[in-house]
């Protein structure tokens, strides 16, 4: 209510507020936000050690986005010393309940070899899903795996398709490879 300001003027102070409540009464989702508000600086003085306090608790329960969130904070090392292995865990935690920006970015730990063994099918597999589940960042990612054709056989009609999908979603840098695309293909046509 406080922080979109929804029936009342917004408030992040007092949003932290509830939220702090909720959250220590073991509130998921109030553990969640209040996460959010830390790592942002909005309500509160910006603590990455606080968000991680607070992204783990709701993490060790379950939650999804906290999870993913966990997983950023260990790859980055934003508030803690970067840790792919545990990254790897907070993102498979996540991508196990269907969230797609973890398993976009299992897929780029995949493809770069950090924290596991480098390997291409898995790499691109994983950011499949993402882009299966709507995640544009991995929609633009696959149009430019088939593009290239350096994991899978260049598919150009692959590449237009998820240029495309990722381009509807407002994606810049998509539909400029996507004008680009086609202007090659209709230059070979």
């Amino acid at each position: 209510m406080y922080v979109k300001g929804k029936g009342v003027n917004q408030d992040y102070t007092k949003a932290v507020k509830w939220y702090y409540k909720a959250a220590v009464l073991g509130h998921l989702e109030a553990q969640f936000q209040l996460g959010q508000m830390c790592a942002a600086g909005k309500g509160v003085n910006q603590s990455y050690t606080q968000a991680f306090k607070w992204y783990r608790k709701a993490a060790e329960l379950g939650h999804a986005k906290a999870q993913y969130q966990l997983g950023q904070m260990y790859a980055k090392g934003k508030g803690i010393n970067k840790d792919y292995t545990k990254a790897l865990k907070w993102y498979r935690k996540a991508a196990e309940q269907g969230e797609a920006r973890a398993q976009y970015h299992l897929g780029r730990m995949y493809a770069k070899g950090n924290g596991v063994e480098r390997n291409l099918t898995i790499a691109v597999s994983k950011i499949r899903k993402a882009a299966e589940l709507g995640y544009v960042e991995a929609q633009f990612n696959l149009g430019q795996i088939y593009e290239n054709g350096k994991c899978l056989t260049q598919d150009l009609n692959q590449a237009e398709y998820w240029y495309r999908k990722a381009a509807k979603q407002g994606h810049l840098t998509a539909k400029k490879s996507l004008d680009n695309l086609r202007a090659k293909l209709s230059t070979e046509a």
